[in-house]
């Protein structure tokens, strides 16, 4: 059945023009706005042919050729009702309310109730029937979610092909909307708002020379296709995929405005155009010739996807009322089942017209698939026009045709395929960011990042700071890792931790060598000279440590400091236990027998017994710093210097031989406390009391900083309490020898 486009029920008034009809025995209900210009001739509004009065033919075309194919819907013929809500949400509401009402009950002023399923239950008056079945639109995304609230109350399917917002998917409140573009996930009102503000700033700075980004309804607003923004030619953004169906544009190149039965629209712009030029014969629309399947030039009218959304109608309704290639059998509408068809829609796939079979996803959604459209300017014409220089799947995966691009120059008006460069402000390199002038945000400094501060990117917003431990590096593009510093020879730390301890080696050097020279005097066989001589030796080795320690960090040296220090010490102490202990054997303990004083109680006994306690300690070490082992590790302070320090893992050889020092410490201390009164010419219990003291305390101060702290504070610790503890205990204990030896001769 063909469908006779102008046929409508009721008389032709010019008021009765504004909503079209056609009679069917299902119909689609048409939520469509077109323009309207006013013409003082005619005192009225006038339907003008454009981008909307093409979507208008495009839904007719749609209509006409489902009701030509004899195998889709095969005796049914699908009729529509166009309603034109003139972008206005309230007249949206009402239009919708109309679909039901007009098609519900035929007599006024009376009550009727129709049930969710589509069926009508008169009360007193003539029943009629309910043939709407889908409603195709309307554009924007606030129009269809309050139609898609009402009409969702009486199952009705709304099917649209132009409103994006993200909202829309929720099933939950708009169970029965669908729509054959995908949904905008990313705000795209938001956007949009925040584009149309972004535009009327660049008109009132009078900015030029711009490449400007767009979201879908930005770039195909008519607004850029005015004078007040046509010096901003380089102009790039998305926009939903729509081909050019070649049928419909032969379509519409065979409508002839001049016959008597054509649309009412048309009728009303044909006349319109005849007022204005009267001897005219022109009775074609005025399309452009480039619209064509293979053209690069983007349908901005949609009306490939308005297409689809009657097609997908029309394919649901054919497998709702379960029709074959000759019949349809369902043919009682008085029991349409509309919630059926919502379910139907959902899982209808169906053939597109030059492109690839269509369906819904789970949210009733379009497929997600967008041009990357380029604003190009026609040269011969001047008319402004969306190319397709680009895509992007439904992955997500842009793929660009950079040789489709153009980019017009303003001086001279001539059209380039090199992308321009802006004119105010060049790119900022790495290592700068941009500072923006006041007085026009579009163009900007590009300052230096600060000191410890990096930018790796071009045109960076701003600077961030490197982390605690980097440092930036000289163009402030990167961080590097903070150098380790070591101790110089100008440092204060260095010059007086190597004076105090030049000092100890020079003191202990004197002590020494005196007790050589005065090695027969009574006060010096006293003090046991072979003994005397060990001790020296052990206080000798413990000066190397801080030499060491002041030396930059490595695992050797990290090894050779704690096993000097460890071995130096234990060897010290034991020496210091073994002259205590000569003098209480002498003075305190009870008399040994004499084939026990062979060993016990000389020179030779001590030397024993030292080697023994060391050879122990030796192995002991070894084990330690295998199971265990040393390292390097860094530490960076607050002032973002970094310094290295030795750390083993678990800190087991530390603790294990400084439980080894005490042990012994506190044998020493024993035998100090216990000849404390003995004759005063051979006592050196208290000095060798003090020194155990004296050695402990500055010791601990070094364990605790070593635990505690690190950096300059820990060496200089280490450093100036191990070299104390050395001097303080050659002092305690040779100074008052040195004293007689010098001064008290006899």
């Amino acid at each position: 059945t063909k469908l006779t486009f102008g046929e409508y029920s009721h008389p032709k008034p010019l008021d009765n023009w504004k909503n079209p009809s056609a009679p069917g025995d299902l119909i689609l209900g048409i939520m469509i706005s077109i323009d309207k210009q006013y013409d003082p001739l005619v005192d009225k509004p006038i339907a003008i042919y454009n981008v909307r009065m093409k979507r208008v033919l495009a839904l007719l075309y749609a209509i006409e050729m489902v009701n030509r194919n004899k195998k889709l819907l095969p005796n049914i013929t699908l009729g529509y009702d166009m309603r034109n809500y003139c972008h206005n949400t309230r007249i949206a509401m009402v239009e919708s309310f109309n679909f039901v009402k007009s098609f519900s009950y035929s007599c006024c002023d009376q009550k009727l109730y129709q049930d969710h399923n589509g069926l009508i239950n008169p009360k007193n008056g003539t029943q009629k029937y309910n043939k709407l079945v889908a409603v195709i639109g309307s554009e924007r995304s606030k129009d269809s979610i309050a139609v898609a609230t009402l009409l969702g109350d009486y199952n009705i399917p709304v099917i649209s092909y132009f409103s994006s917002s993200h909202v829309l998917s929720d099933k939950i409140r708009f169970k029965t909307f669908f729509r054959t573009i995908p949904s905008d996930i990313n705000q795209a009102k938001a956007l949009i708002n925040l584009a149309e503000i972004f535009i009327d700033e660049l008109h009132r700075q009078n900015v030029t020379d711009r490449t400007i980004v767009g979201c879908d309804a930005w770039i195909s607003d008519k607004f850029l296709r005015t004078e007040t923004v046509r010096n901003l030619n380089n102009i790039l953004g998305l926009t939903f995929t729509s081909n050019y169906v070649d049928d419909f544009e032969n379509y519409l190149n065979s409508i002839n405005l001049c016959h008597e039965n054509h649309f009412l629209w048309l009728q009303e712009f044909q006349e319109w155009r005849n007022l204005k030029n009267p001897n005219s014969t022109n009775c074609k629309l005025p399309i452009n010739p480039h619209e064509r399947v293979n053209s690069p030039i983007i349908d901005e009218s949609s009306a490939s996807r308005i297409i689809d959304a009657v097609y997908a109608a029309a394919y649901a309704l054919h497998k709702l009322l379960n029709c074959t290639d000759q019949y349809c059998p369902y043919t009682d509408i008085r029991y349409f089942p509309r919630t059926q068809l919502i379910q139907m829609l959902r899982n209808v796939t169906f053939p597109r017209l030059n492109a690839d079979p269509y369906q819904f996803d789970s949210n009733g959604d379009g497929i997600v698939n967008y041009y990357i459209a380029n604003m190009q300017k026609d040269l011969k014409t001047g008319q402004y026009l969306l190319r397709k220089v680009g895509s992007v799947d439904r992955n997500l995966q842009i793929s660009i045709n950079e040789t489709e691009l153009k980019w017009i120059n303003n001086q001279d008006n001539s059209v380039s395929k090199n992308a321009p460069i802006s004119r105010c402000s060049e790119d900022c390199l790495p290592g700068t960011y941009r500072h923006y002038i006041e007085s026009n945000s579009c163009c900007w400094n590009c300052v230096p990042c600060p000191k410890n501060y990096f930018s790796n990117n071009t045109n960076s917003p701003l600077c961030h700071a490197c982390r605690l431990g980097y440092r930036s590096n000289h163009n402030r593009s990167n961080c590097n890792k903070v150098n380790i510093t070591n101790f110089g020879l100008n440092d204060p730390l260095v010059i007086f931790s190597s004076a105090l301890l030049f000092l100890g080696i020079f003191l202990t050097l004197i002590i020494w060598v005196t007790m050589c020279c005065y090695q027969h005097t009574p006060i010096v066989k006293a003090s046991n000279f072979p003994l005397t001589n060990c001790l020296l030796l052990g206080l000798s080795c413990i000066y190397i440590v801080p030499a060491v320690i002041l030396l930059p960090k490595s695992v050797t040296r990290c090894k050779v400091v704690f096993a000097v220090l460890s071995l130096s010490l234990i060897f010290t102490l034991v020496i210091m236990t073994a002259r205590a202990h000569l003098l209480y054997r002498l003075f305190i303990s009870k008399p040994i027998r004499r084939d026990r004083t062979k060993l016990i109680g000389t020179n030779k006994g001590y030397m024993v017994i030292t080697l023994g306690v060391m050879t122990v300690a030796i192995i002991l070490l070894i084990f330690l710093m295998e199971i265990d082992p040393m390292s390097v590790e860094r530490y960076v302070s607050p002032a973002n210097v970094a310094y290295a320090y030795c750390q083993s893992k678990n800190r087991i050889g530390i603790f294990v031989f400084w439980f080894f020092f005490i042990v012994i410490n506190l044998l020493c201390l024993y035998y100090a406390f216990k000849i404390r009164k003995i004759p005063s010419n051979f006592n050196e219990a208290r000095y060798i009391f003090f020194a155990s003291i004296l050695m402990c305390l500055l010791l601990i101060v070094v364990m605790s900083a070593n635990l505690a702290e690190h950096g300059p504070y820990e060496t200089g610790i280490q450093v100036i309490g191990i070299t104390a503890a050395a001097l303080t205990t050659s002092l305690c204990i040779f100074a008052p020898k040195v004293y007689v030896i010098y001064y008290n001769i006899e």
